[in-house]
């Protein structure tokens, strides 16, 4: 067989494979907590129930995997002994955090790069924060759960983007950040979570900006 009848073929070959390159959605999806204490004060026995995220309305496993994998790589030795758990509540799947001693910062980390096929569904409609509810007037809240002693608070961040992108035409989704104990977009949105104090007990009623 000659050369040029082949060329044919390496380009049905080469368009196939572009074709199947463009099947594909790259999906990124950034989970991230920051917890501390006021200044000068330790919090003993702490007990969080925080919003976490969902996938098609079941509790994202892969997610809570990689929460436990950066606490046990990264903060394990600093904040011994903090037990990870789901649980469900009156408001749907949370993620609970048992502290026994919080002196410092501490951080919830899962960074999840996956592929999956172009479904009809956005990834933003399919990860979704949990609880998301609505007000009468539209704006968005959520509810966490904290019990502690020792301090008359703590500093909270709630962070969680959702991000992806098609490589057939270029075709790129626009990036979804959702921030916890927010109503307004601040100056400038950066890095981490944007951190608010919270002086209460028992379940609490925070604001959401997506």
């Amino acid at each position: 067989m000659s050369f040029r009848r082949l060329i044919p073929l390496f380009l049905v070959l080469i368009f196939f494979s572009l074709f199947l390159m463009g099947c594909w959605r790259n999906v990124q999806l950034e989970y991230i907590v920051n917890l501390s204490p006021k200044e000068g004060e330790v919090l003993r026995d702490t007990t969080l129930y925080l919003p976490f995220p969902t996938k098609d309305g079941k509790l994202a496993k892969n997610v809570f995997r990689r929460v436990e994998a950066y606490y046990d790589e990264y903060h394990k030795d600093r904040v011994p002994n903090v037990a990870f758990k789901p649980i469900h509540t009156a408001h749907g799947e949370m993620l609970k955090i048992y502290i026994p001693i919080l002196k410092k910062g501490f951080a919830v980390v899962s960074r999840q790069n996956f592929i999956e096929l172009p479904l009809r569904k956005r990834p933003q409609d399919r990860f979704v924060l949990n609880p998301q509810l609505k007000r009468d007037s539209g704006k968005k809240f959520t509810y966490i759960y904290a019990k502690y002693r020792g301090g008359s608070g703590f500093i909270l961040g709630l962070r969680y983007d959702v991000g992806y992108n098609e490589t057939f035409f270029i075709r790129a989704g626009a990036e979804k950040i959702t921030l916890v104990g927010v109503e307004k977009p601040p100056e400038r949105l950066g890095f981490g979570p944007v951190r608010i104090e919270i002086n209460k007990r028992g379940w609490i009623k925070l604001p959401i900006l997506d």
